[in-house]
């Protein structure tokens, strides 16, 4: 095989640099593959985007030698799996209360703060009245509120008939 032929396909290619192969005939060698699966003949259209999809996803690094291109994968896929940043924003405030512990006159208060993340809101509810977490995160803030403090009224309100039918109903008035 001469210098200038390529051993990924044919015809004319590039000179790799001091006998390195390159990303850009990795991405070469994989884009003519794909034509060759996407014929009739052999007929693997499913490898053939594949091959596709994954030459494109290699052009950013197309200068690079292909022996870097397992330590950039290592790499983006150990980014991948750190914290995320969707996860670190949801991230619950530092120095919340321990909501199940909390009593009634300050979950009223906490849900006065207008500034409260939803998730928070979430938190509260499930923690304190065992509301779903998932029903409060996914209505708006206005809904979750709502949807507490109708928790709060119906605790009282239990609270009162317990207190109530501790005393016996001798206190009730007719």
């Amino acid at each position: 095989m001469s210098d200038s032929q390529s051993e990924f396909g044919r015809g004319k290619a590039k000179p790799v640099r001091g006998g390195e192969l390159l990303v850009s005939d990795v991405i070469r060698y994989m884009s003519n593959l794909a034509k060759i699966h996407d014929s009739a003949r052999v007929g693997n259209a499913a490898l053939s985007r594949g091959l596709h999809d994954l030459a494109r996803a290699l052009r950013p690094y197309k200068d690079r030698p292909a022996s870097e291109l397992a330590e950039v994968i290592r790499i983006n896929e150990a980014a991948k799996h750190s914290a995320p940043a969707a996860v670190k924003r949801r991230a619950m405030p530092e120095n919340l209360p321990d909501f199940k512990t909390i009593g009634l006159d300050e979950v009223e208060r906490i849900l006065e703060d207008e500034s409260l993340p939803k998730r928070v809101l979430a938190e509260l509810g499930f923690q304190r009245f065992g509301i779903s977490r998932s029903m409060l995160e996914h209505s708006n803030k206005k809904e979750a509120r709502h949807s507490i403090a109708s928790a709060v009224e119906n605790r009282r309100i239990l609270e009162a008939i317990s207190r109530q039918a501790r005393k016996g109903g001798m206190a009730r008035s007719a």
